[in-house]
């Protein structure tokens, strides 16, 4: 009697054990899917950067933060471009919505201890920097509970 009480209990607890580690999995599988969604973005954003911004939208005052935009394919230029436009982007039939925003930046006097750094705009003698961005790419996990946000920042450089 006391063996199939053990046996019992035994078999319960392995298979609460064995849900919780496929419902651990689905989560961390979900995780890597968004993120791989995220890192693409900013491998746009970084492949933007050595283009026209006027032409692809990296200037475009429209996607200044807190209003959204995503990257589309221009197909009508040859070689085929990424441009930005308003918005949010579904993916993966709505389980993820993904988007951008573009911030100024601004750096620090040059007469300081550490000149050009970046710093907030409401700092001391901060000066807009017309040729650097700050790239801010977030996607929300529609299909998970909160904390359902991943967000990645960068910077990119107008080098042309």
């Amino acid at each position: 009697m006391l063996s199939v009480a053990l046996i019992a209990t035994f078999g319960v607890a392995f298979q609460t054990l064995r849900i919780q580690s496929i419902k651990l999995s689905r989560l961390n599988q979900d995780k890597l899917k968004a993120t791989m969604y995220l890192r693409e973005l900013i491998e746009v954003t970084k492949d933007l950067e050595q283009t026209n911004w006027t032409a692809t939208g990296l200037n475009n005052l429209t996607c200044v933060s807190p209003l959204p935009c995503h990257p589309e394919i221009n197909t009508t230029t040859d070689p085929d471009t990424w441009i930005l436009v308003d918005g949010e982007e579904s993916l993966d039939t709505n389980s993820y919505t993904r988007s951008l925003t573009i911030n100024p930046v601004f750096r620090d006097q040059p007469n300081t201890i550490f000149p050009n750094s970046i710093v907030d705009s409401s700092a001391p003698g901060a000066t807009l920097d017309p040729n650097t961005k700050k790239i801010t790419a977030t996607i929300i996990r529609k299909n998970i509970p909160p904390p359902n946000t991943l967000t990645l920042e960068t910077y990119v450089y107008f080098t042309l």
